[in-house]
């Protein structure tokens, strides 16, 4: 038996409006709509769901949704960090180099996704981006690696507001942590002659510490040398043999297009591959010029590391690494005089950065300015 004051179930009202989707009304009174839009992670169409007060409300929103898809702009909900992150990475790793993608990989999955990974594209905040880079560096993580980290973010990011994902990047209006300004270490000229006189007795690595000590070439780039790349009086960086964030080694393209380059060789250093070439025997062009264990590969980038670091503990230099070195060629030259295009053309640098980074090894620049500047004055 029915009960009499129980109200019969009102049933949704629908209306269907060409082109506006299947719109009803619900037994509470609001309106509700069911439309095919494309995805924006993979642009094939998926059915959203849009709700209002009113069938005008609903409606309008209706009409925003398809301008926006129209447009190019995201609609609906976007995917989340993690889901984007996956695709992104994919995608990258036929535009950068295999390690550049490791290390994107390890910045996101180490130290963005466990934090940030659930939220979708379309609501993350720049000051989500900064409560992330406040506990990280809470956490003790150095601040120029959170700067790394942070700069890893928007480079995904940008791929989404690029593809209509996002209109805007929320990464690049966060503010980026203070990093410390530091002095980079270099040797100066007494130190210089002291490890390569200690270097010059070495047969294990002492042509490398030369070479690294008279050319400013990156510790991979030197590892990747074959004997195809070295002429009597010159070198030429083709690949680098470096380490990827899974701990793997192996031969990569240069760092940027800036690092593959010929290098004519001071007396030093074209020295230092004669004697190299003479411990080596009859070397092929496909041999590494300073071989590992077992010759066929080059030498581990730990083992050089180990072998270097016992070398300048002989040399009373405990405070050195093989990236000193080239901090020492670029201050060097620059304090000679050469210009700044000149010393980054031979390093494989960007010239601003590395006149950034350099400024103190210019000494009387501020005198020269000045000099020129009354020169003027006075003509």
């Amino acid at each position: 038996m029915n009960d009499a004051t129980t109200p019969a179930p009102t049933k949704p009202r629908r209306r269907a409006r060409a082109g506006d989707g299947s719109a009803y009304q619900t037994a509470d009174g609001r309106w509700r709509a069911a439309v095919m839009l494309p995805d924006p992670a993979t642009g094939r169409p998926v059915r959203r769901y849009l709700s209002g007060k009113t069938e005008r409300e609903l409606l309008a929103k209706l009409r925003a949704a398809r301008a926006d898809a129209d447009a190019g702009r995201s609609t609906g909900r976007t995917p989340t960090l993690a889901t984007w992150t996956r695709r992104w990475l994919l995608l990258t790793r036929s535009t950068v180099r295999t390690s550049t993608v490791d290390g994107y990989r390890a910045n996101l999955e180490r130290h963005v996704l466990p934090k940030l990974g659930d939220v979708e594209l379309a609501k993350l905040r720049p000051s989500d981006v900064e409560a992330l880079t406040t506990q990280l560096l809470a956490s003790g993580l150095a601040a120029s690696t959170v700067v790394l980290v942070r700069t890893t973010l928007v480079i995904c990011l940008n791929a989404a507001v690029r593809d209509g994902v996002l209109d805007r990047n929320p990464a690049s209006s966060a503010r980026a942590p203070r990093v410390p300004r530091t002095e980079k270490r270099a040797l100066s000229p007494a130190e210089l002659r002291q490890l390569l006189a200690v270097a010059a007795a070495d047969d294990e690595v002492g042509p490398a510490v030369e070479l690294l000590a008279t050319t400013g070439l990156r510790r991979g780039e030197l590892l990747g040398l074959t004997w195809g790349d070295v002429s009597a009086s010159s070198l030429t960086v083709r690949r680098a043999y470096v380490r990827t964030a899974a701990q793997a080694v192996g031969l990569a393209e240069p760092k940027s297009s800036r690092s593959a380059r010929t290098i004519l060789l001071p007396a030093r250093a074209a020295a230092a591959l004669a004697r190299r070439r003479e411990l080596a025997g009859d070397p092929l062009p496909s041999d590494p010029v300073f071989p590992g264990r077992f010759g066929a590969d080059p030498m581990h980038p730990d083992g050089f590391g180990n072998a270097f670091r016992r070398l300048a503990d002989r040399a009373q230099l405990h405070d050195v690494t093989a990236h000193t070195l080239r901090h020492t060629v670029a201050s060097q030259l620059l304090a000679a005089g050469v210009p700044v295009r000149d010393v980054a053309e031979a390093l494989g640098h960007s010239p601003a950065v590395l006149l950034r980074t350099y400024a103190h090894a210019q000494p009387g620049s501020r005198e020269r300015v000045a000099a020129a500047l009354d020169g003027v004055l006075d003509g």
